[in-house]
């Protein structure tokens, strides 16, 4: 089960990695969803392509760094990779996403729920960084649950969106909504799971 859920995980941030890549980098960007959007995009284009590019980074590290097996047989590479997961896909994807949180769509509650995923993500990132320093592996295990679960917000962000345009919901609210439902939930799962391997 565990096997199958990296696997399932390993998909889902390659998917969404490219897709934000090649949509948001090179293609259209976000005028397939609002001209609102579409305008922040064009007056921000450094700190949208730092924040995509960042951050599909750590979506594409982030899994690695949760098998045993490179653990195990290649940890010189693993601690490498989680220097670039944190100090690249974390500290600048999550700064850059801090200060597009401020221009984010959706009004005041969509600026806030993206700005407290920004710090969320950015928080847990420098506990799991300060633990593994200090030698605290349980607690670097812990910090990078959390972490982890915040850098899959990007998955379930678009999972989420399909049913806005299916159902034709009002794109404005919803997407407000989004911005909080896209991690908390995920966050909550990762909690419990700490929690479960810590009475364990």
């Amino acid at each position: 089960m565990r096997r199958f859920s990296l696997a399932v995980t390993f998909v889902l941030c390659f998917v969404v990695a490219t897709y934000a890549i090649g949509m948001y980098g090179f293609g259209p960007g976000a005028e397939r969803l609002h001209p609102d959007m579409t305008a922040v995009f064009r007056s921000h284009p450094v700190a949208i392509s730092t924040h995509i590019f960042a951050s599909s980074l750590a979506l594409l590290l982030g899994p690695f760094q949760f098998s045993r097996g490179l653990r195990a047989r290649r940890p010189v590479l693993h601690r490498w990779m989680g220097r670039i997961y944190l100090g690249v896909g974390v500290a600048v994807g999550g700064g850059a996403g801090l200060y597009m949180s401020y221009h984010a769509f959706g009004g005041l509650a969509g600026k806030l729920g993206f700005a407290c995923l920004a710090l969320a993500w950015l928080y847990t990132g420098a506990r799991a960084y300060v633990a593994v320093r200090g030698g605290d592996m349980a607690a670097h295990r812990r910090w990078m649950m959390r972490n982890f679960a915040l850098t899959l917000a990007a998955v379930t962000l678009r999972l989420y969106l399909p049913p806005v345009f299916i159902f034709q919901l009002p794109f404005a609210p919803a997407y407000a909504f989004i911005a909080w439902a896209c991690w908390v939930p995920n966050l909550l799962v990762a909690e419990w799971l700490v929690r479960g391997r810590d009475r364990r």
